[in-house]
């Protein structure tokens, strides 16, 4: 069960681990920088919509959307189980964490401080931990990426379970990251390798944490499957048989019939002979006793005594 719920995540993951890797091996980052800015600097680098808007405003609305993860975290009722929810919160904090504390330590510098675009550093590559390049440094990976795919733990829960939401959720983080990466790209700022490596780390940071958060241990899953199990066993042991009209089963018996009793359906006219033959049996059974109701003869002649000599039963019972 484990294993099926990380196989698509961890999928995910390798195939980013992939995508960056083959990148780098490509070397495209200078050239794809070079298109954008040339010796006088970046040009779109203090553009309103890139500085002020796409970077400036995804920002805070990163900020925004990670009070509204830690008050829906906060709030009962919800349908998601709270460990879902722990989860998905810590896993966000973690891959913001990674991601600044690489930066950190880092001693990469941004594209816009090299001399081919007017700066003072030189190239060395971010592989190379320990060597600086003669600038500031703290440029690797991309930190205003990282405020997009650091939310890539909303998609866990719905890729985990294999469900439709957990697409929606990567799509959704994936497109931003892209804006903000590319964002940063246009501006100078990061090379498209870094918005790469910043996927990897942010899934890095976050899919160890939910794999941890929503295991459930040996004792856990085998009484639910116990629960499971005695359910299907019940339901199926309680589940009522097909009925027909006019029978209670399938093996034909009428309904208060005993086993074993020839039986016939009851038609209409079957009830009418039913109860002319009752009335008839009726009618034999008052005139067999009739005779009886009658007293025999001697006692006729002893009340007839009595009543001659003026003694009345009835005067014994009042006394």
């Amino acid at each position: 069960m484990q294993h099926a719920r990380l196989s698509r995540p961890a999928a995910l993951w390798l195939t980013c681990l992939l995508a960056a890797l083959a990148w780098d091996a490509s070397g495209l980052d200078l050239p794809v920088m070079r298109l954008i800015g040339d010796a006088d600097g970046f040009p779109l680098r203090h553009h309103p919509w890139l500085s002020r808007w796409l970077h400036g405003g995804l920002r805070q609305a990163a900020l925004a959307l990670l009070a509204v993860l830690l008050l829906s975290t906060l709030w009962p009722g919800r349908r998601q189980p709270r460990r879902e929810r722990w989860a998905v919160l810590l896993a966000a904090l973690a891959a913001v964490c990674a991601v600044n504390l690489l930066k950190w330590h880092s001693l990469t510098s941004c594209p816009w401080e090299l001399t081919a675009f007017g700066g003072d550093a030189h190239y060395v590559s971010h592989w190379r931990w320990g060597r600086a390049d003669g600038g500031s440094g703290r440029c690797f990976p991309g930190g205003h990426a990282a405020s997009a795919f650091a939310f890539i733990g909303l998609a866990l829960p719905g890729l985990a379970g294999r469900q439709r939401r957990g697409w929606v959720w990567l799509g959704v983080v994936l497109f931003f990251g892209g804006v903000a990466g590319l964002t940063q790209t246009l501006r100078g700022a990061h090379y498209p390798s870094h918005t790469l490596w910043t996927l990897v780390v942010c899934l890095s940071a976050a899919l160890p944490v939910w794999a941890v958060l929503t295991r459930r241990s040996p004792a856990q899953a085998q009484p639910q499957g116990q629960v499971n199990r005695h359910a299907d066993h019940d339901g199926a042991e309680h589940a009522p048989l097909p009925e027909k009209p006019g029978r209670t089963g399938g093996s034909g018996e009428q309904a208060g019939v005993p086993p074993g009793v020839h039986q016939h359906p009851l038609r209409g006219h079957h009830l009418g002979h039913d109860h002319r033959r009752q009335g008839r049996d009726r009618r034999v059974l008052q005139a067999t006793l009739g005779p009886v109701r009658q007293l025999p003869g001697p006692v006729r002649e002893q009340e007839k005594r009595a009543r001659d000599h003026g003694h009345h039963p009835e005067s014994d019972n009042r006394q």
